[in-house]
């Protein structure tokens, strides 16, 4: 770590390893780049020890779906039944999906999401943040799409920082990162331990060669 520039970190940033229970849905060069990634930051001198949530964070993957298809659902209603023929069906489709979710189930999805809300600093103690997958592989190639958000969901849900770092390119020379999360209303704190994350992994400052040798 020496040499890293300070942006006013702690002496020791404390990382915990959280691979999530959607680990499998990665491909192999992005659950790589997670565990090089922690491999280069344990280098440059940061404590990183595994650190699983408990069993109520797994079900927040659905919580988070049923209140997105819930709420879209009933923003979009007038455009739905009075406009229905200008969208597509796919998009049509989803829309009918969330009108069949019960109020009901919307707020235990709401109560669900709070009670995680609520226990997640204390999965968090003696940790600053945690290190995780940011998507499920490298870039995808064209504008036509993100990628699948799925590794994302929870910590939107949960409504915590979290901050993709570049850590290295993919099998096709696209960007492959780790994604930094913190506790609620940790910003600066977050900010400050993704910008020495960065740069221990000093991706931006290695040669294309170097940089192909991490995918």
């Amino acid at each position: 770590g020496q040499g890293l520039p300070a942006f006013g970190q702690p002496p020791v940033v404390r990382i915990g390893l959280h691979r999530t229970a959607r680990w499998r849905t990665a491909a192999a060069s992005a659950q790589g780049a997670l565990e090089q990634a922690a491999q280069r930051l344990t280098a440059a001198g940061a404590v990183v020890q595994d650190c699983e949530l408990g069993p109520e964070f797994a079900l927040l993957y659905e919580t988070h779906g049923v209140i997105m298809r819930y709420e879209a659902a009933r923003a979009m209603a007038w455009e739905t039944r009075q406009q229905r023929e200008l969208l597509s069906a796919e998009f049509a489709e989803r829309m009918d999906q969330g009108m069949a979710i019960s109020h009901d189930e919307y707020q235990r999805a709401l109560t669900q999401a709070e009670q995680c809300r609520q226990r997640f600093p204390g999965e968090l103690a003696g940790l600053d943040v945690l290190l995780t997958p940011s998507a499920t592989g490298e870039a995808p190639l064209g504008l036509n799409t993100t990628g699948d958000a799925v590794f994302n969901r929870n910590w939107t849900l949960l409504g915590v920082p979290c901050i993709h770092v570049p850590s290295s390119l993919g099998p096709q020379g696209l960007p492959l990162g780790v994604q930094v999360v913190g506790p609620r209303g940790s910003d600066l704190e977050t900010l400050r331990c993704a910008h020495w994350i960065e740069a221990a992994l000093a991706v931006r400052s290695l040669s294309p060669a170097d940089r192909n040798a991490f995918s």
